[in-house]
């Protein structure tokens, strides 16, 4: 039978994220832009697409889609707070992409990865 609205947009989220790991970076954005064309209001195309436009060296729009996510309450904030920081990162928001790595950090705290970038910072008083 045909399959819900919730599980076509899944499917293609699924899919995507497939391609993502296969490094399949375009067939993957093609699957998330559908599942966002199909439900605008879920977070996880967003953020997995954003994660795709890191790869892809675009941090300005992966920043804006790993926001999105975030607005729209993501199953994994700790995910796209880190997308975030490394897009800030690359533009040179340091500002912001540490405090994104250490909201990361704190929402999984035995995720090594966001420890370990912000090791790379100094914090001084202003």
């Amino acid at each position: 039978g045909a399959l819900s609205h919730q599980d076509t947009f899944a499917t293609h989220v699924n899919r995507g994220i497939l391609r993502l790991r296969r490094n399949q970076i375009d067939p993957a954005i093609a699957d998330f832009d559908e599942a966002i064309e199909i439900d605008p209001n879920q977070p996880e195309a967003y953020l997995n697409k954003g994660a795709a436009l890191i790869r892809l060296n675009n941090p300005a729009e992966a920043l804006r889609l790993f926001t999105v996510a975030l607005e729209h309450n993501t199953e994994r904030p700790e995910i796209a707070h880190f997308g975030r920081a490394i897009a800030n990162e690359t533009l040179g928001n340091v500002r912001e992409a540490y405090y994104d790595y250490q909201r990361a950090s704190e929402l999984d705290p035995d995720w090594d990865d966001p420890r370990v970038e912000l090791q790379r910072f100094r914090v001084v008083d202003e």
